[in-house]
């Protein structure tokens, strides 16, 4: 049977500017339940898609975070959970969202997103969540593709910008930094 292989998970979080004030909270959260934070990207304004206006309000922003804590993948949908539960404690009192948390894994193939909405590309992994293949790595050495991720249909806009794919690669490379260290500690025990 295939040893099942620790990931590193990161949180997406979409806030309107004028409730940034509470992010320092979430994220005090955040690093108490799965470790310091080893990689952020710095906040960028959020304007592909008006979904989350009506909710959230104008003048978007998201911020990624990485954490020091590997996960298993088959945790990443207790995880979904934790976030929508800390979405809901700071919700206003009408229960609009004023964050979004977005959950995900990276391993050295491939970028993974949750989500409690089902669509056709979306798998069913328990407790009403569903995973989603967002984007798959090609080695620079072995592909003619400029971009290091390679983009699916379904690849949210926002994932196809630099400021993104910057923070994944250098998350891929701590990942696969840690990987090799992990496997060298290996070989020196047995």
């Amino acid at each position: 049977m295939a040893e099942i292989r620790k990931v590193l998970l990161f949180i997406g979080i979409i806030y309107s500017r004028e409730n940034k004030s509470n992010l320092n909270k979430i994220k005090d959260t955040l690093i108490e339940k799965f470790g310091n934070i080893i990689l952020d990207m710095q906040a960028v304004s959020f304007d592909y898609t008006s979904y989350y206006n009506l909710e959230m309000g104008n003048n978007l922003e998201k911020i990624f975070y990485a954490f020091e804590h590997f996960i298993n993948s088959l945790d990443i949908s207790k995880i979904k959970i934790f976030t929508n539960e800390i979405e809901q404690r700071f919700a206003a009192i009408d229960k609009k969202r004023k964050f979004n948390l977005d959950p995900g894994y990276l391993d050295l193939a491939k970028i993974v997103l949750v989500s409690t909405k089902d669509f056709a590309h979306r798998i069913y992994i328990g407790d009403e969540i569903f995973a989603e293949l967002t984007m798959l790595y090609n080695n620079p050495k072995k592909s003619k593709e400029i971009s290091r991720y390679k983009f699916l249909p379904w690849t949210y806009p926002d994932f196809k910008t630099e400021n993104y794919l910057e923070f994944f690669i250098r998350a891929r490379n701590f990942y696969l930094d840690e990987m090799r260290r992990e496997k060298k500690l290996k070989n020196l025990i047995n």
